[in-house]
């Protein structure tokens, strides 16, 4: 079926470069570009650097690992293949997530040289930089600087991630549908005989949770900690990422309400009370930014995650630990904006840039240098699409680009397969997304221009009550509820949930 497809694919191409030939199409870049659709995939001709003058590139990335020691080869390859195409060179800035957005928001105030820079719902939240005025409005640009990731991407992952009507950024093209559960590492399954078939809720857990306690005094049970999304832990959906994250979406209701009078969340705070008194969380639980150490030291079992197919092996990639993963709820569509790229607002050649990253739609070579690293040095092919670890790198472990984040660049459809994981994984992740549920408020976009001054004060108010209870360290649960209640309706929670309400009833009414 491969060769047949790449058959049909080098048929198509042949076909494409012969109607260039005869009727090519003038672009900006002073060269010429054609397409065609086969098989859900673009295939293009490849841009020109005629008439363009150099230009460099600064991007800025997040990835659990932080810096890579060979992000100075990678620069180089990127730079050899571009100069003949779109004649730019990059220059790659990685920081590990949890020092990211800091880092990011300073770089951004003093004014550096930022050209791209990565912005979704839960890091260096899109809305922000869009009204204030740090990433660059596109919908004027990206017919015409980025007409591939305009056709790959059309539909939810163009429209969701809007702000005030308007584009800023570019989602990676990857799953659009989410659920949630935990990551569990196999060494332990393996080792304690765990019937992972008997796990179909959270609370299923404290029995091996705590036979990991009883028997191995280093390891960390589960890595609760404040970043859990609770909201999502529980099936639901919730009508945004951080702030937001405290309007919940509940089954057969016909309003948003606030996240901890909804039942099943109120059953995972008090399960997860259950697991703090056991002695089964982080010791630092309460104060961690990045779980990314922790879980590749080897000693944590058991890990919140928002999961999709194939997580257990991508984080086994990442984190040079085996991990199985469990599913504890239904899967929904609703995953739109959390992997994007942003221009920033002050790029003096964003026309360029957006060339740039629209190669990372259909130029597989691009998308898999970013990913794995170049053949023969990080990696080696074992079949078309199937690669492994080169040898040097000990499986990885020595690799100097391991980062682990394919899924914040581009088409992640196009990306390699390390040979241990599913053969059918796109197959798998199309299935997954067209099996995601829709609900009444899957496609529904808060406007919070009418409540800013509302979101700013809730912002201001201390989280610690919220942390307390996400992490299992209240001891008094429906008094840390009223008293952070309290403080949120002060400073605007009631306003803010009416005027996410009405919304919602227009946007019903009018679908």
């Amino acid at each position: 079926m491969k060769k047949m497809c790449r058959y049909f694919c080098m048929v198509v191409a042949v076909i494409m470069v012969t109607s260039i030939l005869l009727t090519g199409c003038t672009d900006k870049t002073g060269g010429t570009t054609d397409t065609v659709k086969s098989g859900g995939d673009t295939i293009t001709s490849e841009p020109t650097s005629k008439a363009l003058d150099p230009y460099e590139i600064h991007w800025y990335l997040g990835c659990g690992a932080g810096s890579q020691p060979d992000s100075g080869l990678i620069e180089q390859e990127l730079n050899k293949y571009l100069k003949d195409k779109i004649n730019v060179s990059v220059k790659l800035f990685i920081f590990d997530w949890g020092s990211y957005q800091d880092k990011m928001r300073a770089i951004l105030a003093s004014g550096g040289k930022v050209d791209m820079f990565f912005s979704c719902g839960w890091s260096m939240n899109y809305k922000d930089m869009a009204r204030g005025g740090w990433s660059l409005d596109i919908t004027d640009m990206i017919a015409e600087y980025a007409p591939h990731a305009n056709e790959v991407l059309d539909g939810p992952f163009i429209e969701y991630p809007k702000v005030d009507g308007r584009l800023y950024n570019l989602a990676c093209n990857k799953e659009k549908a989410a659920n949630a559960g935990v990551l569990l590492n196999k060494a332990y399954v393996d080792k304690y005989g765990f019937d992972l078939s008997s796990i179909k809720k959270y609370e299923d857990l404290l029995p091996m949770l705590k036979t990991i306690k009883e028997n191995e005094p280093d390891a960390i049970p589960i890595d609760s900690s404040p970043k859990s999304n609770i909201g999502f832990m529980a099936g639901l959906v919730c009508l945004g990422n951080g702030l937001l994250n405290y309007f919940v979406h509940p089954k057969d209701s016909d309003e948003f309400v606030f996240m901890y009078d909804v039942p099943e969340i109120l059953e995972l705070v008090q399960t997860q009370r259950r697991f703090a008194e056991e002695g089964l969380i982080m010791p630092d639980a309460i104060t961690v930014t990045d779980k990314n150490p922790a879980l590749k030291s080897g000693k944590v079992f058991c890990s919140h995650e928002q999961l999709k197919p194939g997580k257990d092996a991508e984080m086994t990639v990442a984190t040079g630990v085996e991990w199985v993963q469990v599913v504890l709820t239904p899967t929904l569509a609703r995953d739109f904006d959390g992997s994007m790229m942003a221009v920033a607002k002050n790029c003096v050649n964003p026309e360029r840039v957006l060339m740039f990253y629209d190669m990372f739609y259909y130029d597989e070579y691009l998308v898999n240098l970013m990913d794995y690293g170049i053949e023969d040095v990080h990696y080696v092919k074992v079949e078309d699409n199937i690669i492994d670890w080169a040898p040097a790198t000990e499986g990885g472990a020595k690799s100097g680009w391991n980062h682990g984040v394919s899924w914040v660049i581009g088409n992640q459809f196009l990306s390699y397969l390390l040979k241990d994981e599913d053969p059918l994984k796109w197959v798998k992740f199309q299935e997954f997304n067209d099996a995601g549920v829709i609900t009444d408020s899957t496609y529904f976009i808060f406007d919070q221009a009418p409540v800013d001054n509302y979101i700013s004060q809730l912002r201001a108010v201390s989280n610690s009550e919220d942390v307390m209870l996400k992490v299992g360290l209240a001891d008094d649960i429906e008094g840390t509820i009223s008293s952070f209640r309290a403080k949120l309706n002060a400073a605007g929670l009631q306003e803010i949930l009416d005027e996410v309400n009405r919304q919602f009833r227009e946007y019903k009414a009018n679908r």
